[in-house]
């Protein structure tokens, strides 16, 4: 979405710009995981040593960029969700082939996530009424992460279908419903 924010700030001012890169957020996740994936095919001790190094080095980045934007104010990059995803893809990939704590570890770090980031924010009764509760549920959608859980439960371990359309499908559907989605709320705050 590098492009996106650069276009969004051209077309719909400074305002109105669309920060978030998820594809960043997954490139670094991958990379992550690929590191790991080295670190453990490794015999000697020295490059275990450093490619251990190499990936505590990138997660801390992925981390610190997750909070702080780096760039100028007309082309930045956000590290879309990197708090929870990071951890998220790390519980998945480490406990490959075990359904179950997969599952129980993932709750446990969301938990403890919700608790750490939100504690009783996270409550209802912390707002004056429900849609206020459900707006903020919505503005900080890594609270509602284990809502995939049942989508990965799901997943029968095959491929899905081949076809032109579902291959292409959401490489069209994510950007285009997004910015659909910019506009619509720009137009609304009359831009």
């Amino acid at each position: 979405m590098l492009c996106g924010d650069f276009a969004s700030r051209l077309l719909l001012g400074a305002a109105n710009q669309i920060p978030d890169n998820i594809f960043l957020t997954l490139a670094i996740g991958f990379s992550l995981m690929y590191i790991l994936e080295n670190a453990r095919k490794r015999e000697e001790a020295k490059q275990k040593y450093g490619l251990y190094v190499l990936f505590a080095l990138s997660l801390s980045a992925g981390l610190i960029f997750s909070v702080v934007p780096i760039g100028t104010e007309y082309f930045h990059v956000v590290i879309e969700g990197g708090l929870v995803i990071f951890p998220t893809m790390l519980i998945f990939y480490l406990f490959y082939g075990n359904r179950s704590k997969q599952v129980v570890i993932f709750l446990i770090w969301n938990a403890a996530f919700i608790l750490l980031t939100s504690g009783a924010a996270i409550l209802p009764s912390s707002y004056p009424s429900t849609g206020d509760w459900f707006e903020s549920l919505c503005f900080n959608s890594d609270n509602l992460t284990f809502l995939f859980l049942p989508f990965i439960l799901l997943y029968n371990g095959k491929k899905g279908s081949k076809s032109a359309f579902s291959r292409y499908f959401f490489y069209v559907f994510y950007p285009l419903h997004l910015w659909i989605l910019h506009i619509i709320a720009a137009l609304a705050q009359g831009v």
